[in-house]
């Protein structure tokens, strides 16, 4: 965005087009150069399951601002896999103007601005090479300790207030200070040789649209490629999710990631440690960190730890399809399969960090256990969708959701297992 030339728009109104955080944070931006008077609102394809009002901004379906096509800047302001539906649509309204911005350089832009304005608040920011969507945190020893969000749904006064009340260094300890990044539980040079894939196997989940790229790509040896929801479909593999009796692959569509989990759980052959990554994001492990698994007898690896000002709850509420009827589909079906962890997830949802992704590796019996715990509480969630007619089945909440209980089932077990944390590189 820092890149296009404004003075050519000087007498253009400017429309957003998108309705949720990239196109929020969008129009802050703008906001931020003196446009706000501009700003005709946010523009949508379709009204249904968007708000009527942004940022004291109307909202409203695109042709309803087609008589203003010849005046107005179209900024598309959304994930870029949408960015040339949007466009084609554009052209059939006859806008002309248009440009967009993704979500890579709007956290870039907006991360640069939280790096100013919060070190006053004793917060050590720096931007991330691994994941540009969020900053890192520093503690003292100069090592990176958990994630800060750039594009967040509290405006920057806000964030300002919540890291001076919540004291993010101090919460971290209390809630997380079991939790050390895997690279501090060893010194450089202090293990015996080994070879890594002999004691992990990290499978990567990927999709039917991501089989050539997959194909075309060098991998770690101990990430296998795990070709997630293409039941039916033909295609050579070593690993996918459909190949067993019971398997879930036709839920992908609704459980994203988790049916290759499932795949994992049932069907993954015996090794020391197994777990999940993406085709868009790899844990960060060199050789040395493997070993540390094994010779630090580290029971669970997870993602580095996220903080979320104001709350998990409110944050998922507001970012997320993770809406009110998801959490109380949630706690009707704890109650219902492990009674006992359904106050201990609501007071972990006031909590302030989270372990993103669904990434998890750890030792064979305990990612079983794992899994034997979350599948009946997201195949019981689907199960009240349909009681409740939700309605939502496009959107993936369940598999939000399990982003959600798989941090808290793993972080409630933080002091009778020995856990590590390491960084993941997101590749945009």
């Amino acid at each position: 965005m820092k890149e296009i030339d404004w003075q050519r728009y000087d007498s253009r109104y400017i429309l957003i087009y998108g309705a949720h955080l990239v196109a929020i944070e969008c129009c802050r931006y703008l906001t931020s150069l003196g446009m706000k008077e501009r700003l005709l609102g946010f523009a949508v394809t379709c009204r249904q399951d968007n708000p009527s009002l942004l940022e004291g901004l109307p909202v409203r379906e695109i042709h309803e601002y087609s008589g203003q096509a010849k005046d107005t800047l179209v900024v598309i302001a959304m994930s870029l896999k949408f960015h040339t539906a949007v466009r084609e649509k554009l052209a059939e309204l006859d806008f002309a103007d248009i440009e967009a911005v993704g979500l890579e350089e709007l956290s870039q832009l907006k991360g640069r601005a939280l790096i100013k304005a919060l070190s006053a608040e004793g917060l050590d920011l720096r931007e991330s090479d691994n994941d540009p969507t969020w900053l890192d945190v520093y503690s003292k020893d100069n090592r990176v300790q958990f994630k800060f969000p750039t594009l967040f749904h509290l405006g920057l006064g806000k964030l300002r207030e919540h890291v001076r009340l919540e004291a993010p260094m101090a919460l971290y300890q209390r809630q997380l200070g079991h939790l050390q990044p895997l690279c501090e539980l060893y010194e450089e040079g202090s293990l015996p040789k080994g070879t890594s894939d002999k004691i992990m196997q990290i499978y990567m989940a990927y999709g039917p649209p991501q089989s050539d790229l997959v194909k075309k790509s060098c991998y770690s040896p101990w990430i296998r490629p795990l070709l997630v929801g293409a039941q039916g479909q033909r295609e050579e593999t070593s690993f996918r999710d459909d190949a067993y009796e019971g398997n879930v692959s036709q839920l992908n569509p609704l459980l994203a990631e988790m049916t290759g989990v499932h795949w994992i759980w049932k069907m993954a052959p015996a090794g020391l440690y197994k777990g999940l990554c993406h085709y868009r994001r790899h844990f960060i492990l060199r050789n040395e960190d493997i070993l540390a698994l094994r010779d630090r007898e580290i029971d669970v690896l997870l993602t580095m730890p996220r903080y979320v000002p104001g709350g998990i709850k409110e944050m998922f509420l507001a970012e997320t399809p993770v809406k009110p009827p998801v959490f109380e589909s949630i706690f009707t079906v704890l109650e219902n399969n492990h009674s006992a962890d359904s106050s201990g997830f609501r007071d972990y949802l006031g909590e302030f960090f989270y372990c993103p992704n669904n990434m998890v590796v750890a030792r064979n019996e305990i990612y079983d256990d794992y899994c034997q715990w979350i599948f009946p509480i997201l195949l019981g969630m689907l199960e009240e969708d349909k009681k409740t007619g939700y309605g939502h089945e496009g959107d993936r909440h369940i598999a939000y959701a399990a982003e959600l209980l798989t941090s808290y089932y793993f972080l409630k077990k933080r002091k009778g297992l020995r856990m590590a944390a390491a960084d993941y590189k997101f590749l945009m």
